[in-house]
């Protein structure tokens, strides 16, 4: 899978670098060998950073984690996934060269801390900023730590507060948008001034994709269109056929028979497979 954001050269506007790493190889899923949620995702993130804008088609092995641990994987890396242009460019700002330069392993473990520090409001700095500081120290050299340290303290002191309704925001301070529709105030801007790039920065597209949009649409659709793959789609199941109770995490959609699934990912992988197992009780 190719990620569109990287299709574009660094224009006069500061756009991260996002040409192909020569050489690399695709990621595979690997073994979890006994590291914690952060260890396996800064590995997995670490080998796509290699290969980017190339992405495979690869999840976290959370292969012996606590469910807690292993939801907590699946967050960080959908979060660095999904915004890894705006990280980037929030990265780039504390940073004295460009992180795509920057050897894959450390690119890994500055997008999971950031996007923990900035994407993430239920996690405690001290420990995304600890835990990201000992894989740097461990996986890559003894002063990749301090380096880790250093830049993820300068991102955590960027934010101006907690995530706020983009009302609550004056006209164009600079604020990151979150998948709920809050935003992350900034104490500086660290996005493009033009429109066009400073969309497609924010809501990480590339900002060809942002520039056709713009051709085609209104301004307002435009900035519809972008902030939209920012929310997370929701899952709906069709119950119709139930035998059982419904669990408290399904609530009903406007569609009947259907219900919006609003529980964690392991709950929900429980959920399908006592449905599986019931239809095969049924058939057989």
């Amino acid at each position: 899978m190719r990620y569109t954001g990287g299709l574009s050269q660094r224009p006069r506007s500061n756009q991260p670098d996002f040409t192909p790493a020569g050489g690399a190889k695709r990621p595979t899923p690997r073994a979890n060998r006994g590291g914690s949620a952060r260890d396996v995702v800064c590995g997995l993130v670490a080998e796509q950073a290699s290969i980017f804008p190339e992405l495979a088609l690869v999840v976290p092995d959370t292969a012996g984690l606590e469910p807690r641990d292993a939801a907590l994987a699946h967050a960080i890396y959908d979060a660095v996934v999904r915004r890894w242009i705006t990280l980037t460019y929030i990265i780039d700002s504390v940073l004295n060269q460009p992180l795509r330069m920057t050897e894959p392993r450390l690119q890994g473990v500055l997008l999971c801390g950031a996007a923990q520090l900035l994407l993430m409001d239920r996690l405690p700095d001290h420990a995304v900023i600890n835990e990201s500081v000992e894989f740097a120290k461990g996986r890559i050299r003894p002063g990749a730590g301090a380096l880790t340290n250093a830049v993820l303290r300068k991102i955590a002191a960027l934010r101006a507060g907690a995530p706020v309704a983009g009302a609550d925001l004056a006209p164009g301070a600079p604020a990151i948008p979150l998948a709920d529709g809050r935003q992350l105030p900034l104490l500086r801007d660290v996005f493009p001034v033009e429109p066009i790039h400073r969309l497609a920065a924010v809501t990480s597209h590339s900002h060809e994709i942002v520039q056709e949009w713009a051709r085609r649409f209104p301004a307002a659709t435009v900035t519809a269109l972008a902030n939209h793959s920012l929310v997370s789609p929701p899952t709906v199941l069709n119950m119709a056929h139930a035998a059982a109770p419904l669990p408290p995490m399904m609530v009903a959609h406007r569609i009947a028979g259907h219900h919006v699934f609003t529980g964690t990912h392991t709950e929900l992988r429980a959920l399908l497979g006592e449905l599986i197992s019931d239809i095969g009780e049924r058939v057989y």
